[in-house]
């Protein structure tokens, strides 16, 4: 459940709730008027008839599937401040001093969990009680007794604000961990259920899946280099498994072949890419990882794949996970070649800074490999902090 349906739950509660008050208390005036009890009214039956079908109408209108698509909390708020204005105005119930309901309407709408919709809404009935009351022929400021009561009012309103913004700030607060408790047994299920397509991938690939756990300690050296993006474990965790996991489309024998791929084997390869929006959908939670592996293999240049993003469009955990991917690939052996040196593996991808990847990112990479002792000797690199600071590049 998401947070537009905990909301939109919330606000049909509300709705009907009012309706069902509205409706007891019609049937209560009916009876009374039939038996012809002094406390019955006809002008109260038909009043509270009115009321009772406007209410009915927005529960009805509210919960249809066909309004879902256009609800919206503001929309709630309206329903239920056009209610209270209805009941201030027309007094079905005959009660004296109706207008205080419009005082406690911010305490209804705070169950709505949006502070935006409290502040604007909150501050709308605010203001139409502040104009029942002066223009209210009974309001004689110069009445000590009605003085009284307008003080006591403003205190009430006072009062209801901060009870209506602990509320909301409550409820918000519950709702967001009820919300990350979610997410987080969704995200358990998918991994459960990736893991579930491992060992077929290490059929088809006739190897480990230790590329998974390799996969994921290079990308999280390489993103310390970029503490800006704020990536967390558990995201690069998933999406490793998810990158093993989506070459399980790909035919057995794409494997061994030593030829090259056919203009339809490379488009089976591709489809790699597309596995996260298939399996992930729209989960909010989730769409930095879904990006990145749709987008890993674009190149800097923009001469990539799918959409063809240049330069600082590629998301860098996308840039991460293609170099990673480019260094793991060249470092294990092929049906159609021996698996390169990290040394070697590195020089070949240095040779495509500015071209297949950032300047950055290779020099991340290259921090993060760890090369034989001996071994850095010839790498040219442009260190991350010099780059970044305009500095002369560093000279490895």
């Amino acid at each position: 459940m998401d947070n537009k349906e905990i909301t939109g739950k919330l606000g049909d509660m509300l709705i009907l709730c009012m309706a069902l008050l509205n409706s007891v208390l019609f049937v209560i005036q009916l009876i009374q008027w039939i038996i012809g009890s002094k406390d019955g009214s006809s002008t109260l039956v038909v009043s509270l008839g009115i009321s009772g079908i406007i209410y009915w109408v927005f529960y009805l209108l509210h919960k249809s599937s066909g309004y879902q698509l256009l609800f919206c909390e503001h929309r709630t708020a309206f329903f239920c401040l056009s209610l209270f204005v209805f009941i201030d105005v027309f007094n079905p119930y005959e009660l004296h001093d109706m207008g205080i309901l419009l005082l406690l309407y911010p305490v209804i709408i705070s169950l709505l969990q949006n502070t935006k919709v409290l502040l604007i809404w909150g501050s709308l009935s605010y203001v139409i009680y502040s104009m029942f009351v002066l223009f209210d022929p009974d309001m004689d400021l110069s009445n000590e007794k009605a003085i009284k009561s307008l003080i006591g009012h403003v205190l009430l309103g006072v009062f209801s604000s901060a009870v209506s913004w602990i509320i909301s700030t409550h409820l918000s607060t519950i709702k967001r961990n009820f919300l990350e408790k979610n997410e987080q047994k969704d995200r358990e299920y998918l991994v459960k259920m990736l893991h579930e397509f491992v060992p077929i991938v290490e059929r088809k690939l006739q190897g480990t899946s230790k590329e998974i756990e390799t996969m994921e300690e290079l990308m999280r050296k390489i993103m310390v280099n970029f503490p800006d993006e704020k990536v967390d474990d558990w995201e690069i965790q998933f999406l490793s498994l998810l990158h093993y996991v989506s070459r399980i489309k790909w035919p057995d024998y794409l494997f061994e072949k030593k030829e090259k791929l056919t203009n339809y084997e490379y488009k089976i390869v591709q489809e790699h890419c597309f596995i996260a929006s298939h399996i992930l959908k729209d989960d909010a939670s989730l769409k930095r990882v879904s990006e990145a592996l749709y987008y890993h293999h674009e190149r800097y240049d923009g001469m990539g794949y799918p959409v063809q993003l240049k330069g600082s469009a590629i998301p860098w955990l996308a840039q991460a996970l293609g170099i990673v991917e480019c260094f793991l690939a060249m470092t294990a052996p092929r049906s159609y070649r021996d698996a390169l040196t990290p040394k070697d593996a590195f020089i070949e991808i240095q040779s495509m800074a500015g071209t297949a990847f950032s300047v950055e990112m290779v020099d991340a990479l290259y921090y993060s490999i760890e090369l034989p002792e001996g071994e850095h000797s010839g790498l040219k690199l442009h260190d991350i902090q010099a780059l970044k600071s305009g500095q002369t590049p560093l000279v490895g």
